[in-house]
């Protein structure tokens, strides 16, 4: 029908939530993007509508509000957390590790200061700047997996799969990859800064 999708593009973030099963096991899960909704017009009846679910988008709406100093583990899953998503938990692929500690404590062992995510005038970053500025330090990054969100960096990865690799078979001729990119939170200043 017409428009029989339309209010889901004016819900607020979180409130539309898809979990992916595979196997009976939590695959993937995320949460509708109601900044993306396309209804074509080329035929009358019997078209396609896409909704765009996505795990991390709403980071990109939602600012930084923590404060003092934090675990570089407790920024991450505050990040999760605001996500909405369901997830079964944290794994972490890092290499990298303080002397005499191990490399499966490096989140924890890491403190960072709240205040670098607020600019010089207070203004927060957003949740999903906070969380890759802090990963990026690292040379970390964070992904979805098989239920779980994963923290790595890609030396661990080389090292951790370097046996079990396969390559990919592309299965169809018709596979496409799509971007995009959201503002809907736009402020213009001048710092002299």
């Amino acid at each position: 029908n017409e428009r029989q999708f339309i209010d889901l593009y004016s819900v607020a973030p979180c409130n539309v939530r898809m979990d992916v099963y595979r196997s009976g096991v939590l695959y993937w899960s995320g949460t509708l993007d109601p900044e993306l909704y396309t209804e074509p017009y080329a035929y009358k009846t019997d078209y396609g509508v896409s909704l765009t679910f996505s795990d991390m988008a709403v980071l990109d709406r939602s600012n930084f509000d923590m404060s003092g100093f934090v675990t570089l583990q407790a920024l991450i899953l505050a990040a999760v957390g605001k996500t909405c998503v369901n997830y079964s938990g944290l794994q972490q692929y890092v290499s990298t590790y303080l002397s005499g500690k191990d490399s499966n404590t490096f989140l924890s062992d890491i403190t960072l200061l709240s205040d670098n995510m607020f600019d010089e005038d207070g203004k927060a970053m957003t949740w999903h700047d906070a969380l890759e500025n802090s990963l990026k330090t690292f040379g970390l990054r964070i992904i979805q997996k098989a239920g779980h969100f994963v923290v790595y960096d890609i030396n661990a990865v080389y090292t951790a799969f370097k046996d079990g690799t396969n390559t990919v078979d592309w299965a169809l001729d018709d596979s496409n990859i799509d971007v995009d990119k959201i503002y809907n939170n736009v402020k213009l200043t001048f710092s002299p800064y």
